[in-house]
């Protein structure tokens, strides 16, 4: 009885942190975080890079699937302010165990501070890979600063693992 117990509560555990981040997705899909990865610069700014998906609607026994993720990068300045946000999403059709195909790339730019300006962004997919380039530029008095590029990767593996 404790056992059942103990493992309904870890699922609970589970469960409530997906319910959180997907309040501004479609009923019945959460979004879970794959991985992280954090670009620490001179200045002590950061670009922080996540990998999520978005889960539900696939059946345990499904062999062929559509799954949708995202790769976002946040750069934050070294008081911890968000700056502006890149975030490339892209859908694949998934035959488990044989292939992936990247059926869709979009990108969105999202700035949080008017000293930074989008310079370009682009999308584009090809084979398990949606790919996106961003350009930023900061501005000082009107006087270009900074400019950082990114290249960003979704690519999505045969068995459906993001990366």
């Amino acid at each position: 009885m404790k056992k059942r117990i103990l493992v309904t509560i870890a699922m609970l555990g589970l469960l409530i942190p997906m319910t959180a981040s997907a309040a501004s997705l479609p009923m019945g899909v959460a979004e879970v975080v794959v991985s992280v990865n954090k670009e620490t610069f001179e200045n002590g700014d950061t670009l922080t890079t996540v990998v999520t998906e978005e889960c539900g609607g696939i059946s345990l026994f499904a062999t062929t699937y559509s799954k949708t993720g995202s790769k976002t990068s946040t750069y934050t300045n070294s008081s911890g302010t968000v700056l502006w946000t890149y975030k490339l999403t892209g859908t694949f059709n998934v035959n488990s165990g044989v292939s992936a195909t990247c059926t869709a790339a979009s990108d969105s730019v999202s700035i949080n501070n008017s000293s930074w300006e989008k310079i370009s962004s682009s999308t584009s997919k090809s084979g398990n890979t949606a790919t996106g380039n961003v350009s930023m530029r900061l501005y000082v008095l009107g006087l270009p600063q900074q400019s950082i590029s990114r290249t960003i990767t979704l690519k999505c593996s045969n068995t459906g693992t993001l990366s």
